[in-house]
């Protein structure tokens, strides 16, 4: 992976973790019947063209994981403990990583069957290099494997990649993500 989507995997975390706080105060009133400044957020995106830039796919992704993160807040607000909370979202966000890191990793290092057989998976100027295959081009590795990543840990089911074609390890992440949320 190139040093821009290692970057741009690094501002997401960044963001969604800061995010945390403000959203999950937000929640927490919501839940505890005090007023609150949107009483309703509107119905959800429906168009065919949903997820047309990085910048619509980047927002997306934030707000399906946003929730998760600051109800993790909302917790410790409702318990009048937010160690609690910070403690829950430290530990989400290591898994989250975790996982988010062996999915880029075995996605940009590219299929080892195809390696076998002489195919060139190399980076260059043609190619972005790695398991291309089934993925947006427009999205590359990096993305694909982080909303695979992240909508499988938040059980959403949306895709913006196949999951079929991911690399063996690759592959292995959204399917433990789905299996061990399913429960």
């Amino acid at each position: 992976m190139t040093t821009n989507a290692y970057l741009q995997l690094g501002f997401y975390i960044v963001v969604l973790i800061a995010l945390a706080k403000p959203l999950g105060a937000y929640m927490a009133r919501v839940y505890e019947g005090q007023p609150a400044l949107l009483n309703r957020l509107g119905t959800p995106v429906a168009h065919p063209f949903e997820n047309p830039t990085a910048l619509s796919n980047f927002l997306e992704l934030l707000s399906i994981l946003l929730i998760s993160a600051a109800l993790c807040y909302t917790f410790g607000v409702m318990v009048k403990d937010t160690r609690q909370a910070w403690a829950v979202l430290a530990t989400m966000t290591i898994v989250f990583v975790g996982l988010l890191a062996v999915a880029a990793w075995s996605e940009s290092n590219g299929n080892p069957v195809l390696a076998r057989l002489g195919v060139d998976q190399t980076a260059s100027a043609t190619q972005p290099g790695g398991n291309m295959e089934g993925k947006e081009a427009r999205f590359g590795i990096a993305n694909s494997a982080l909303w695979a990543t992240a909508t499988t840990a938040a059980s959403n089911g949306s895709v913006n990649s196949m999951y079929e074609s991911y690399t063996p390890l690759g592959g292995l992440v959204p399917l433990w993500d789905e299996s061990s949320s399913a429960k």
